[in-house]
C-alpha cells in the first residue's frame, strides 16, 4: 500500500505546484488490469490479491485528484500497461508460488481475452500508453484504462 498508493499521493502532492504553473497539466499513473473489478470477476482471477487491492486503491486516488482538479484543466489518468514481456529483467527462475499464480493467470486468459496471442514488448507497451495519454481529454480525467485506451481490452 505504501509503495503503490501512499507514496504516489505524496509524490503527486509535491509536484502539483509545479504542474499548476506549467502549460501541460497531465498526470499519468501506472496501474494494472488486476485493479479492475470486472476483469477479476469475468476472468475468475484470485491471483495476486494484495497487488490487485493496491492498484484498485490507486485508481480511486486518480479519480479523486481528477474530481478536485478537473476545473483547473488537469488530466489525471490511470493506465494499465497490458501483459508485458518482462523476461529480460528476471534475475533467476520463478518461485513455486509465482509459477502457481502464472498457471492461474493462464487459465483466466481465454475468459478475458480469447484472441490473446502473447505478451507485448516493453517498447510497444510504452508507445501505446503514451499515445493514449497524449490524446486523453480533460473531460475524461480520472479514468482507468488499458494501453488500448478502453476498459475492455486488458491484454
Amino acid at each position: 500500500l505504501k509503495a503503490n498508493t501512499i507514496s504516489i499521493v505524496h509524490s503527486t502532492n509535491a509536484f502539483l505546484p509545479l504542474l499548476k504553473n506549467g502549460s501541460v497539466k497531465k498526470v499519468l499513473m501506472l496501474s494494472s488490469g488486476f485493479g479492475d473489478l470486472d476483469l477479476t470477476l469475468r476472468g475468475e482471477v484470485p491471483a495476486q490479491p494484495s497487488y490487485s487491492i493496491v492498484k484498485a486503491a490507486l485508481n480511486m486516488v486518480v479519480a479523486k485528484y481528477a474530481a478536485q482538479y478537473k476545473t483547473e484543466g488537469f488530466v489525471f489518468l490511470s493506465i494499465s500497461p497490458g501483459f508485458v514481456d518482462t523476461s529480460a529483467t528476471q534475475t533467476g527462475p520463478p518461485s513455486a508460488g509465482a509459477l502457481e499464480e502464472r498457471k492461474m493467470l493462464m487459465k483466466a486468459i481465454p475468459l478475458i481475452a480469447p484472441n490473446f496471442t502473447g505478451p507485448i514488448s516493453t517498447e510497444q507497451s510504452v508507445q501505446m500508453q503514451l499515445e493514449v495519454f497524449e490524446n486523453w481529454p480533460v473531460e475524461k480525467s480520472g479514468a482507468f484504462v488499458s494501453h488500448y485506451g478502453n476498459t475492455t481490452q486488458w491484454l
